[in-house]
């Protein structure tokens, strides 16, 4: 699959996850749903759980061209609390480039 249709199609996978969990279930309770980052080849991403089920996992800085991976275990924390939070509110989990700016996330590689 071409890089560029990669971006879209993990959007839409997103878009369609959030919009599955929330029209057809409620969440438990705030407390169950939790994130954590993982170790990924040359770098770092997270995963977002829901009691036990695995609601997002991302392995790539989301918003951006390519699949690269956040290069510190705190730029991918900072992602994934953004993410959780914005599922815990109701709000559509997509990150923006300007929400990685406001968080200063790299976005190249050292």
């Amino acid at each position: 699959m071409g890089k560029f249709l990669r971006i879209p199609l993990l959007s839409i996978i997103a878009f369609c996850a959030y919009h599955a969990f929330f029209n057809g279930n409620k969440l438990e309770d705030s407390t169950s749903l939790r994130s954590e980052v993982v170790k990924v080849e040359e770098g770092y991403g997270y995963l977002i759980w829901v009691g036990e089920k695995l609601l997002v996992k991302q392995e790539s800085i989301p918003a951006i061209n390519g699949e690269m991976p956040f290069q510190s275990y705190g730029d991918a924390r900072k992602v994934s609390v953004l993410v959780a939070s914005k599922l815990k509110n109701r709000i559509n989990p997509e990150v923006s480039i300007e929400e990685l700016r406001k968080l200063n996330i790299v976005t190249l590689k050292r």
